[in-house]
């Protein structure tokens, strides 16, 4: 399967926010805290435009960042946000590897 990654739109962002998490990932549920940053979101479409998941990777996401390593992608940075429900979140900032 071809995957595309792109900017996410903000009707991609409100499919976003309906996605469900289970602990410890419902850091990641967007019905509770609304995007700040949507040019931080980037959406993830199958061949056909659908989209199939999303990446905005929090720093305690170590299986994520394992598989953006795996896939290529290495470590430039890192910046913290701060959410009223969860207080200051490090994210690792990532970039494909040349």
């Amino acid at each position: 399967m071809k995957i595309t990654v792109g900017e996410a739109s903000t009707t991609e962002i409100a499919e976003i926010d309906s996605f469900r998490y289970d602990s410890p990932y419902e850091f990641y549920n967007g019905e509770d805290d609304p995007v700040l940053k949507p040019e931080r979101f980037f959406a993830a479409r199958d061949e056909d435009g659908k989209l199939i998941g999303f990446f905005n990777v929090a720093g305690f996401n170590e299986r994520a960042i394992k598989v953006y390593e795996r896939a290529g992608f290495r470590e430039t940075g890192r910046h913290v946000q701060r959410f009223e429900r969860w207080g200051d979140v490090p994210f690792v900032e990532m970039e494909l590897a040349e």
